[in-house]
């Protein structure tokens, strides 16, 4: 499995570079000017563009992409004071001498000394110096019993022809937190290798060092999930309650679910009798949802959750019941379907302040935007405006949103038939609501990698809005009435914000909408166009609650407390995309989806 790679601010990878002794500089000044001269122009001195959010005073806006910065031409570099002078790799600040010397000291192919000198190539956009080489902290995937060699990513590069370590002191192996092994393969390459323990399943962790030029240090963060769950098992929807899904899904992949297991609604809860099906918690015993699947994937994971509380659920345990069940239905697929019991599940999305601690968001930020490694840091192409101190980013119309990376936002976003330009993939992150309408275009990126994952600290809503024409059984607003008028919406619970009832998280959720403007937002059975048949692909969602009114196939994975389709078979199937993608890198495993065996 490749490794994946994440950091916010890791924008260079490191070339070894060394540095020219004082005599060979003589040496050089008898080479001629001309090789110089060509020499310097293979280096780029201008310091890596800064994080800007884009703003705009009004929604949408008319923004364009805006291509990457050219690089400009170096600078001539003054003759070095007469010690050891390393390539230059950012900014160089001109020493002054008694005798001026007018060319630069580096060039690709030197007068053969003792080591042999590489042809230098210059670092894609490095990042200014600060004294010192760092390495940035990652987090990257590892399979069960399985070694995976990364390479370290540079956060800041001085130059100084650092060696990367794992002690301070220069060692090349160490035992990790959870029993792995840790070992440089190449000090000068920043090449690791990682062995997790025998057997591990979870995340380890270690510290990482370069060791710099005089011994002085710099350290970072190795994080290793091992085994993703999301990942390693491939359901199609991991979700608490899945009453409401199960009447009317073909799902043609793996379902995670624990019924609530560990909360007092646990099943329903003790008092819920067992024909009554408003908590999507429950599963009637007389008629159970369950054996309406028209397909059902190879596996059903749930965790070891006894039922011997509860006299209307008739077995000893979750997983008993659900044998039962399965077994009673006249579908092959989801007769022959397998049970299988864990020790523990964790289903659930980051808080609003767990998606500003991994986005590095202080006040008043709002947006950042951290492209892949080896990514452009493009304009993402997203508008927004402020009300009552909430910010809305929204796509624009038909221009692309280039996305390659990672984008993290402290607000709403709204993306309306979103066109995705990605070269490795797209991941938002979200604090408040996302509202999404019509299909997903990927356009102008890489076939092989793009898609699009999107988290939220509070709901994603797939088109649910205004009623402005008449559909049938959603009141005047589909949105409205889910959220405050819908039966089982008191059983719609959630884990965040213990000190709110769930009618007010649900009012939270209405009040973004009426943020964006409720009228702006229209259920996708009044849109002329596509009209409730639209499907997703490449596609990862993770909030408390997912609504859609969609009818369309789902091809990726749902991750939520909360899942109500719309009310029509409605297909899921795991997307194989993901087996090879980065899948949530500013999180872990804890924050959304953890299977313990």
């Amino acid at each position: 499995m490749r490794a994946i790679v994440f950091s916010e601010r890791a924008l260079a990878k490191t070339k070894s570079v060394l540095a020219v002794p004082p005599s060979t500089l003589l040496l050089f000044a008898f080479v001629g000017i001309g090789m110089f001269v060509s020499a310097c122009t293979n280096y780029d001195f201008s310091p890596a563009p800064a994080d800007q959010a884009p703003t705009s005073a009004s929604l949408p806006s008319t923004d364009s992409p805006v291509g990457p910065n050219p690089l400009p031409a170096s600078t001539p570099i003054p003759t070095p004071i007469p010690t050891p002078l390393p390539i230059p790799v950012s900014t160089p600040t001109p020493i002054p001498t008694s005798t001026p010397f007018p060319t630069p000291v580096a060039t690709p192919t030197p007068k053969p000394v003792s080591t042999p000198v590489p042809t230098p190539v210059p670092l894609p956009v490095p990042t200014p110096s600060t004294g010192t080489s760092a390495l940035a902290d990652e987090t990257i995937q590892a399979n069960i019993n399985t070694p995976i060699q990364f390479t370290g990513q540079l956060a800041t590069n001085a130059g100084n022809n650092p060696q990367a370590a794992v002690t301070p002191t220069g060692g090349t192996v160490i035992t990790t937190s959870n029993g792995g092994t840790l070992k440089v393969i190449d000090p000068n390459k920043l090449t690791f290798e990682y062995t997790p323990g025998p057997n591990f399943r979870g995340e380890d962790s270690a510290t990482v060092y370069l060791v710099q030029n005089g011994g002085k240090t710099t350290s970072a963060t190795i994080r290793i999930q091992v085994d993703n769950s999301l990942v390693t098992l491939k359901p199609a929807i991991a979700v608490r309650g899945t009453g409401c899904i199960t009447c009317h899904a073909s799902i043609g992949s793996n379902i995670v679910t624990d019924f609530g297991f560990g909360d007092p609604y646990f099943f329903g809860g003790p008092t819920l009798a067992p024909t009554d099906h408003t908590s999507i918690y429950s599963d009637e015993s007389t008629d159970p949802s369950w054996k309406y699947l028209s397909q059902l994937g190879p596996q059903v994971i749930v965790p070891v959750a006894p039922t011997t509380s509860l006299a209307k659920v008739k077995a000893p345990s979750l997983a008993a019941y659900l044998r039962g069940v399965l077994a009673g239905s006249s579908i092959p697929s989801v007769r022959n379907s397998t049970v299988t019991e864990v020790s523990s599940v964790y289903i659930g999305a980051p808080t609003a302040d767990r998606i500003r601690q991994v986005g590095f968001l202080n006040p008043p930020e709002t947006f950042k935007y951290a492209p892949d490694y080896n990514q452009p840091k493009l304009d993402p192409n997203l508008s927004s405006f402020s009300q009552g101190g909430t910010t809305v980013y929204q796509n624009n119309g038909s221009s692309p949103m280039v996305c390659s990376g990672d984008i993290i936002i402290d607000g709403i976003l709204v993306l309306n038939r979103p066109i995705i330009s990605s070269q490795t993939g797209c991941r938002i992150y979200v604090t408040q609501s996302v509202f999404l309408y019509g299909p997903i275009t990927f356009s102008g990126g890489n076939p092989s990698n793009e898609n699009l994952q999107i988290v939220s600290a509070r709901s994603i809503n797939l088109g649910l809005g205004t009623n402005t024409c008449s559909a049938p059984n959603i009141g005047a607003n589909s949105l409205t009435y889910r959220l405050q008028v819908e039966d089982r919406r008191k059983f719609y619970f959630t884990r965040g914000e213990p000190q709110k009832t769930v009618q007010q998280k649900l009012d939270d959720i209405v009040a973004d909408a009426n943020v964006v403007g409720m009228n702006s937002l229209v259920d996708a059975a009044c849109e002329p166009q596509f009209g409730r048949s639209v499907s997703f692909d490449r596609l990862i969602l993770n909030a408390p609650i997912v609504f859609s009114r969609y009818q369309g196939g789902f091809t990726g994975s749902v991750i939520a407390e909360v899942a109500l389709m719309s009310l029509n078979t409605f297909v899921f199937q795991f997307d194989e995309i993901f087996s090879s993608q980065p899948v949530l890198p500013l999180l872990r495993q804890e924050d959304y989806l953890m299977i313990k065996q």
